[in-house]
């Protein structure tokens, strides 16, 4: 069964390496070149895909898999900076704290980053991605605190 592009309909199994090739050679040059204000040529980007990836994958996957890894990556960032006193651990690649219960009762899509964490170079192509577009609690600050406080 094919569509009109002659990719196979089926779900594409996206690995680390897949996810990089996307971040780093089509998503992450696309913006260098045309921009963060420019919408995506998703056509065009399922084309650079196949020939960097050496596989199809339909030009609606490819943009469901750019909006799932930016809500993924903001949902990284709030288990990762969401609470004080807390980090990464890279030599056992998890989280390391006990409070899962309570953090999968409020996001219960944290549960995907329980026992598996991102990969650091996914995590870099990420931030450098979606760092400048997100707003997240990391590097705010509140006004009253920039303000010059005369006596």
């Amino acid at each position: 069964m094919s569509t009109k592009n002659d990719v196979d309909v089926v779900t594409f199994c996206w690995t680390d390496e897949y996810v990089v090739i996307f971040c780093d050679n089509i998503c992450i040059n696309f913006i260098t070149k045309n921009g963060r204000g420019q919408p995506f040529r998703w056509r065009d980007i399922q084309d650079q895909f196949a020939d960097k990836a050496g596989k199809k994958c339909h030009f609606k996957s490819l943009k469901n898999k750019y909006d799932a890894m930016k809500k993924d990556w903001r949902l990284w960032k709030y288990l990762k900076i969401g609470e004080t006193g807390l980090g990464w651990n890279s030599t056992t690649g998890k989280l390391d704290y006990d409070w899962w219960a309570r953090k999968i009762k409020e996001k219960p899509e944290a549960k995907k980053f329980r026992c598996k964490g991102l990969s650091p170079l996914v995590e870099e192509k990420w931030d450098h991605l979606f760092r400048d577009v997100v707003a997240t609690r990391e590097g705010c600050v509140a006004p009253s605190l920039t303000m010059d406080q005369e006596s």
